[in-house]
């Protein structure tokens, strides 16, 4: 019977059922920050305009030739609008040099409520111009060339009505995630997150709790059966003697 005591407390002891229940807590509640944070990320960034982007400027390699092109993501709150083609030399230039161009913008563009965007492209020889206006203001803020087109395996045409639709779809929705209706409408949904992460943190402590009293519980009654079975056997023990002298008499 001890032997079977010790079998049983070493399979389902009290630190074993705390160290399920913690792990999946801290599972549970890992996923739940992450569901809290995920959605107010953009909403950040977009509260500290046109921060610089410290992750640096990632590259593809489109071929291994002695001026390599490769290609690089012009960014607004960190989320990629376009990628641009250049060779490797002067990729990091061109990204800097256009990024400033599209940052003065888009400044103006986000800190007036009222601000009209617009985005037009104009053939110059055999390149294609992008200009982006808001309001009166216009600026010209890059020339689509053979290798920015080669980066999507498109025409320099094609590639440049894409860029027209990403820049303007990238700049309303940047505008958006400024708005304080979308800001609230996020710290709701992060509210939301951080209710269920607590109820589900209350119902992991209940159901701990009750998992210690049943343990608890078990063990007190195998140890009553095994107090009782013992009692049993002493008291037959002590038995036999007697009725072993009464048989021979």
């Amino acid at each position: 019977m001890s032997k079977f005591l010790g079998q049983f407390n070493s399979r389902s002891s009290p630190h074993s059922l705390r160290f399920m229940k913690r792990k999946h807590f801290w599972l549970g509640g890992f996923i739940a920050i992450l569901v809290v944070l995920m959605p107010l990320n953009r909403s950040v960034q977009a509260q500290f305009p046109l921060l610089p982007n410290f992750s640096g400027n990632s590259s593809t390699f489109l071929n291994q030739s002695s001026e390599q092109v490769v290609s690089g993501c012009i960014r607004v709150d960190g989320r990629c609008l376009i990628e641009i083609g250049a060779n490797q030399s002067d990729l990091s230039a061109r990204i800097t040099e256009i990024e400033q161009r599209l940052n003065d913008i888009a400044r103006y563009y986000f800190q007036n409520q009222s601000a009209q965007l617009s985005i037009r492209k104009e053939a110059v020889g055999q390149l294609i111009d992008i200009y982006i206006a808001v309001d009166q203001r216009e600026i010209r803020l890059l020339s689509v060339t053979n290798q920015d087109a080669t980066v999507k395996a498109m025409s320099i045409e094609q590639r440049a009505e894409q860029m027209v639709r990403d820049l303007e779809n990238g700049l309303r929705r940047a505008k958006r995630e400024r708005e304080p209706s979308f800001l609230v409408a996020q710290g709701q949904k992060g509210a939301i997150a951080l209710v269920f992460l607590i109820i589900a943190t209350i119902a992991l402590y209940k159901l701990e709790k009750k998992a210690r009293q049943q343990q608890a519980s078990i063990h007190a009654s195998l140890e009553n059966t095994s107090e009782q079975a013992i009692s049993t056997q002493i008291t037959q023990n002590q038995r036999q003697p007697h009725s072993f002298f009464l048989y021979f008499n």
